[in-house]
């Protein structure tokens, strides 16, 4: 992949930067810092990208290795994905999505979303982000319960940590950490949480293969004893950062599949993060050959170019609705398959396909763990590093021997100097202590890999002799 060395747009003056930062903490709310007096000097301002890098306003560059947090697939300042969403703003920006019209990109995009999706998922309702998708999931499963003669079925099973979006019931399936469910409880009744499959910290302190995948084992169990007739979704993804990222084990998600079919229970696979590449498959559902009944898309289906997202939904399910006596799904967005979004997310797919960047991130994935096993399995503070294709965790711990963690104020301290140094090294990553989140876009090249390893190897092994001595 060819990267320019330099930023096309300007720099921005000393003045004009001081003048931006005060009216971005007067007006625009940053909703993950509180204390905007003690962070308005440090608020980066970033003007332009391409590639897997980006610059800010004082031309420094950066390799983005959060990918606009999972978003940037294809990369930053891609000119086609501009056009064509340009070229349809032009003709016909938007419709109105609950009359009986449509336009030919959102047609074409719907098409495009069931050719690339396992099984029957052929039926496509657009949103515009991961949390919408998965809230229609969440209505619909109870809606198509009613409809088969089951009006009892309307809990949710989830895995404990997950994030599943910052809607009220997207909140309530979740449990992330981030969005404090208790300060909006009373949450939607009738979520459930089990265990994620986070062997390196299993809930049970147990190892696998001996086991017996008791965490899937645990949904089966739930299910029983809130009574079968009473579940309607069991909701999933395939791997969850704010979870550990741990990779389920190969029996693990084929049982839930099963468990699902015994007890009539949706599978609903959340695939925001996941779908379109991150794992090295175009789904996650697929490194296990599975067919979830509902899959929500976002993020990576368009890189971010414009907000868009989607439930994808199994012909069995959508055929109780189209054409049925009872009336439509009764549901939906104004934004709901906006022609300009859906235009520039087909560009974008015709980019991953064109470009082979779903092989590439499997390519790329297995050589950046191959090289952060070699570069950080010596430290003593790297715990595990785990993922599937540029979908890669790190974990850092106290003591290797005991995988014993950091207390909040360590992981704070920590979390403060490690992101600060490795924002003077050129990276732009999440370090949600003791995680270190690395899924940069799918177009990453083996030299920015290498880019990305020495400077984590750096960072940490600097990180390393303050934990060592205290």
């Amino acid at each position: 992949m060819q990267h320019r060395t330099e930023p096309e747009a300007a720099m921005l003056t000393p003045e004009e930067m001081t003048d931006l930062r005060e009216r971005a903490f007067k007006y625009l709310w940053l909703p993950r810092l509180a204390k905007e007096d003690e962070n308005k000097d440090n608020l980066q301002i970033l003007l332009d990208g391409k590639g897997a890098r980006v610059w800010d306003s004082e031309g420094k560059e950066y390799i983005s290795v959060c990918s606009a947090d999972w978003v940037a697939a294809v990369g930053f300042g891609r000119k086609e994905i501009a056009d064509a969403a340009w070229e349809q703003a032009k003709r016909l920006h938007f419709l109105n999505p609950f009359a009986n019209n449509a336009t030919v990109p959102t047609i074409n995009l719907a098409t495009k979303i069931a050719q690339l999706a396992p099984g029957s998922l052929n039926k496509v309702m657009f949103v515009t982000g991961g949390s919408e998708a998965n809230e229609t999931g969440l209505k619909l499963s109870r809606v198509y319960h009613q409809r088969t003669g089951n009006p009892r079925k309307f809990k949710f099973i989830s895995r404990k940590g997950c994030y599943h979006g910052g809607t009220f019931g997207a909140i309530s399936i979740g449990g992330d950490w981030f969005f404090k469910p208790h300060l909006y409880e009373p949450l939607l009744h009738g979520c459930l949480h089990v265990a994620y499959p986070y062997c390196y910290h299993c809930d049970f302190s147990l190892e696998y293969p001996d086991c017996g995948l008791l965490c899937a084992k645990l949904i089966e169990q739930t299910i029983q004893f809130e009574d079968p007739d009473t579940v309607a979704a069991v909701v999933v993804d395939a791997i969850s950062a704010q979870a550990g990222g741990g990779v389920a084990p190969p029996e693990y998600f084929p049982m839930v599949r099963e468990i699902c079919d015994n007890y009539n229970v949706l599978l609903i696979m959340d695939e925001v993060v996941c779908g379109f590449g991150r794992t090295g498959k175009w789904f996650g559902c697929e490194h296990w050959n599975i067919v979830p009944d509902i899959m929500s898309v976002a993020k990576q289906l368009g890189s971010g170019y414009i907000p868009l997202g989607a439930s994808v939904i199994k012909e069995e399910i959508a055929s109780k609705f189209i054409q049925a006596r009872e009336g439509p799904f009764y549901h939906g967005h104004t934004w709901m398959g906006h022609p300009v979004s859906c235009a520039a997310a087909l560009v974008n797919i015709d980019i991953i396909e064109k470009e082979k960047l779903v092989e590439n991130t499997a390519q790329m994935g297995q050589y950046m763990m191959d090289a952060l096993h070699q570069a950080l399995d010596k430290s003593a503070i790297v715990g595990d590093i785990r993922g599937l294709g540029l979908f890669i965790i790190m974990e850092l711990v106290k003591d290797k021997k005991t995988k014993a963690t950091f207390t909040q104020e360590e992981k704070a301290k920590l979390r403060s100097k490690l992101s600060n140094r490795l924002l003077e090294l050129g990276l732009l990553i999440r370090t949600p202590l003791p995680l270190i989140n690395i899924f940069p876009p799918l177009c990453i090249s083996r030299s920015e890999i290498d880019e990305i390893v020495a400077a984590l190897e750096k960072g940490i092994s600097e990180l390393e002799k303050d934990v060592v001595t205290g």
